[in-house]
């Protein structure tokens, strides 16, 4: 058995079997939520991976223009290295705006493509190295919010090249790939028309002032779930 191995065999062990098991700290699974007090925030984690990464492959469902944000710096970085990533997202409920796709598009490094399956929700970042994988799994999609502030449950793990685990992730991102469409500027003006006939009333709901919200329910504190969250997030962009 390799060294590689032995290390994530023993973190395993830490992680799943005897939480007092020593074994190295580097590549043991963790639990992310965004609590500062007690675990770091998802899009420090995922830029720690990408600084040392030799590759990288995300599927996620929803961008917000501010989730992309923290992450451009870095990917220049990796354009300059010469690492590239793959990155497939979708156009369920129309939550992704046109704007995130054209800055998408602007990444040099980066091949995208979009899927157009009903109900494709999926949150999953995997980081390749010479010896091993790291994929991060969960609720965070690609949101400011969903990546810095709501609370979130997201693990990171760490396979060799020949887990069963990873085997089956990248099975999956692969099949859908190979269906879906790759993001170009033709695509972008087709899926804008699309997006504006798909904007429904509900939206006009977001637009009203917490006073009018609290005129239709008012007996009721009114809090943003993880998706209003994330689609308020996605609505002050539009009015930016």
């Amino acid at each position: 058995m390799s060294e590689i191995s032995d290390r994530i065999e023993s973190s395993v062990k830490t992680g799943f079997i005897d939480k007092d098991f020593q074994s190295s700290h580097a590549y043991q699974s963790k639990l992310i939520m965004n609590d500062i007090e007690t675990t770091p925030m998802l899009s420090n984690v995922i830029l720690e991976q990408l600084s040392t990464c030799n590759d990288f492959t995300f599927q996620i469902a929803f961008i917000s223009g501010g989730g992309l944000a923290l992450l451009k710096s870095k990917l220049r970085d990796l354009k300059n290295k010469g690492i590239r990533g793959r990155l497939l997202t979708s156009t369920y409920l129309h939550f992704n705006r046109p704007k995130v796709f054209r800055e998408l598009l602007k990444i040099e490094n980066l091949e995208v493509k979009v899927s157009s399956k009903e109900g494709f929700h999926v949150k999953g970042y995997q980081f390749g190295f010479i010896d091993h994988k790291s994929v991060i799994i969960g609720s965070s999609n690609l949101t400011a919010s969903a990546l810095r502030r709501n609370h979130e449950l997201n693990v990171l793990f760490h396979s060799t090249h020949d887990g069963k685990i990873i085997d089956e992730f990248e099975t999956s991102f692969n099949t859908e790939w190979e269906t879906s469409t790759p993001l170009s500027t033709t695509w972008i003006l087709n899926y804008e028309n699309e997006w504006k006939n798909g904007i429904s009333d509900s939206s006009r709901v977001l637009d009203m002032s917490p006073h009018e919200m609290l005129q239709l329910i008012p007996n009721s504190e009114i809090t943003p779930n993880l998706m209003q969250s994330e689609a308020l997030e996605n609505l002050q962009e539009l009015r930016m």
